[in-house]
């Protein structure tokens, strides 16, 4: 699992609770273990698959807190950059451990 938004990966520096919220759009499953790289595919760490949605309002909103970013808007924002568009899942990852 790539991340390259740099508020991203600030937030991986210290993430609250050790969970990341991300938005995808392909599926994982839940309980699926990943590994956590930067955008050059170095390994920042590991963790697994807490919770499954799709993107909806409701889901961004709760798990917002998790995602390094401020506001819903600026995290789609930088998805629909990342991507080109609006992923279709959002993804809850606990992480278990971190280089």
């Amino acid at each position: 699992m790539k991340f390259c938004s740099r508020k991203v990966l600030e937030y991986l520096k210290n993430p609250k609770d050790m969970l990341v919220a991300t938005m995808r759009d392909w599926r994982y499953k839940r309980d699926q273990r990943v590994v956590l790289r930067d955008c050059k595919g170095r390994i920042i760490g590991y963790g697994i698959v807490a919770e499954v949605a799709p993107a909806d309002e409701e889901k961004l909103r709760k798990w917002l807190p998790y995602s390094g970013f401020s506001s819903v808007e600026e995290w789609v924002e930088e998805a629909v950059r990342l991507s080109g568009k609006k992923p279709k899942f959002v993804y809850l990852i606990y992480i278990v451990g971190r280089r």
